[in-house]
């Protein structure tokens, strides 16, 4: 009698599966909602993450501004805040950050949602942290992060505007936290550099934090001037050894063989870093001009968000800068204030009526839809050549600032590898489709928080670390994605077979094309699985010019080594295939 009621229940739930089968919570209709599970909603909750009580900014906005959206506005008018930040000669101790004032969070959400988000002042916090970021390349199905009102009963997905307000809020908070940290290291190295230096005239800040557009990764730039001519890298020398006399705690680094000799000098516990140089008037000036600029002066806040917004992008996705063979974050910056400059001439035809929030997306949409590809159209920013190839089609970049009568301004944009290319090309493309998806009628939260997920590696270390054979028999080691005959391979990095002349770095350099590495091809199956190619066929010589990005695979057994790229690298992977068919 058991065996035909279990029978019957059996032949029961099978009429139902075939008749309705179990779709994907991304496959399902509006009206198909997920059950909540028996412990009850497990989604965090933004707002129950987020710091209450945050650390003011000492920045402000002009008297003469006026915000076309009176709602954002938070505690009333400020002071000026096109003038450069100076910081006072003497840092004086503050209390500790706990007990400084609050900062209002962003409070200019639609008026349809009553959910006032604030994003925490960590960095780490789960509501941008890439741990609570679907690792899914597409969608995020059953965790939110938004807050549901109690009497909903199942969670919603968060509007693209409340996570447009969370990550800039997020970045206004850190900058706040760590400010009082970057005054103090500035303050030390100008007292050393005053007392080390006798024909010391001032000390400049540059760079995102004089323009108070910095993130959490962003250093402190600053520029020591002097009465009379001097030798750079002895009055380099001569500032690290007053400093590492008189500030023991900090570390003091000077880098002499670059082609701008600075200092670096950082906090003992991280919080801090300041690079230093001399006599250098082009950062100076690069300020002043962009200070100038009227959009800065009009549409100061709505600015410093867009740029904070790109250079966070920039950062999370280690987009490779000036160090790694790339292009200067300051070509990305000036070709982001042009394309914000049209943005704003557009709206202005529009009779624009977003709130700022919905106004930094659609400037976002309109930075990642700005280039075309192929390259066949004129360049956006008043130059018909297109120094990249049909793969990243990015126009030419002039420095406002270094013009020379006889030659005129300076091309911020060099020759890049084509695997440099390939690299830009994807994950351009995937931020445009994630800025879409956030800016589609359904308005994805999710996918705006995924555009700043922090992915696998785009740096080359020297010295590749080899799988731990003592671990597990056949253990991987290094991964990478590497071009090579006009092809994307997947490669276990080996080893270093020839390094280049005098190379000391721990990085390597992108156009490095001297330094020799030895590989083992790794084959990719369609659900990520790896495995290395035949023994005669598995080894690839390549050099660091061939290099993409690095891959992370994960084991799949830890009986075996059986492994797979990650979610993230997977999508990746997939996207460089469809990538290389343009350069074949």
């Amino acid at each position: 009698m058991k065996q035909e009621e279990e029978q019957r229940w059996k032949e029961e739930w099978i009429t139902v599966a075939q008749v309705e089968p179990w779709k994907p919570s991304w496959a399902r209709g509006k009206s198909e909602k997920p059950s909540e599970p028996a412990g009850g909603r497990t989604a965090v909750s933004c707002a129950e993450i987020a710091a209450s009580q945050q650390p003011s900014l000492r920045r402000s906005m002009p008297h003469s501004h006026k915000p076309r959206h009176d709602q954002f506005r938070a505690g009333g008018r400020h002071k000026s805040s096109t003038q450069r930040r100076i910081w006072r000669p003497k840092f004086c101790p503050k209390p500790s950050l706990a007990q400084t004032d609050a900062i209002k969070p962003l409070s200019d959400v639609d008026a349809a949602s009553e959910t006032n988000t604030a994003a925490t002042t960590s960095l780490h916090t789960e509501a941008i942290c890439h741990e609570t970021f679907s690792q899914d390349g597409d969608v995020q199905s059953e965790q939110c992060c938004s807050e549901t009102p109690d009497d909903v009963s199942c969670t919603r997905r968060p509007s693209s505007d409340d996570c447009v307000g969370q990550i800039v809020t997020l970045l206004r908070n850190e900058s706040a936290k760590l400010l009082p940290f970057r005054e103090e290291l500035f303050s030390r190295v100008r007292d050393a550099a005053a007392a080390a230096l006798p024909s010391f005239e001032r000390m400049a800040l540059v760079g995102s934090v004089a323009l108070t557009v910095d993130v959490p990764s962003s250093d402190v730039d600053a520029v020591v001037f002097t009465h009379h001519p001097v030798d750079v890298i002895q009055a380099l020398n001569d500032m690290a050894a007053l400093l590492r006399q008189k500030e023991p705690q900090l570390r003091v680094q000077v880098i002499d063989r670059a082609r701008v000799p600075i200092i670096m000098v950082s906090t003992g516990d991280g919080m801090a870093s300041l690079d230093l140089s001399v006599n250098r008037k082009l950062p100076d000036e690069h300020v002043s001009w962009f200070q100038s600029l009227h959009i800065f002066q009009e549409e100061h806040d709505f600015v410093v968000d867009y740029l904070r917004c790109i250079k966070y992008w920039h950062s999370r996705r280690q987009i490779p800068g000036t160090k790694e063979g790339g292009y200067p974050i300051l070509a990305w910056i000036l070709f982001a204030v042009e394309r914000l400059q049209a943005f704003l001439a557009q709206e202005e035809r529009k009779v624009a009526s977003h709130s700022h929030c919905g106004r930094l997306l659609a400037a976002l949409e309109h930075f990642f839809q700005s280039l075309v590809w192929p390259a066949d159209i004129v360049s956006m920013c008043g130059s018909s050549e297109y120094v990249g190839s049909r793969i990243w089609p990015f126009p030419c970049i002039l420095d406002p600032v270094a013009a020379a009568p006889d030659v005129g301004n300076a091309n911020l944009i060099h020759e890049i590898p084509l695997a440099t290319q390939i690299l830009y090309a994807d994950e351009f493309l995937r931020a445009r489709a994630l800025v879409e998806k956030a800016t589609s009628d359904s308005g994805d939260g999710h996918a705006f928080q995924r555009l700043f997920e922090c992915e696998s590696s785009t740096l080359l270390q020297a010295s590749p670390f080899p799988g731990d054979t003592s671990k597990r028999s056949g253990a991987y080691g290094c991964a990478a994605f590497v071009l090579k005959r006009r092809k994307i391979w997947l490669v276990e990095v080996l080893s270093v077979s020839k390094m280049r002349e005098k190379w000391t770095a721990p990085l390597l350099h992108r156009c490095d094309s001297q330094t020799e590495l030895q590989g083992c091809l790794l084959s990719v199956g369609s659900t990520g699985a790896v495995q290395r190619f035949p023994e005669l066929r598995q080894q690839l010589a390549f050099t660091p010019r061939d290099f993409v990005a690095c891959a992370q695979l994960d084991y799949i057994s830890p009986q075996a080594p059986s492994v797979c790229l990650t979610k993230g690298d997977l999508r990746r992977w997939q996207d460089l295939q469809k990538l290389q068919h343009l350069i074949q």
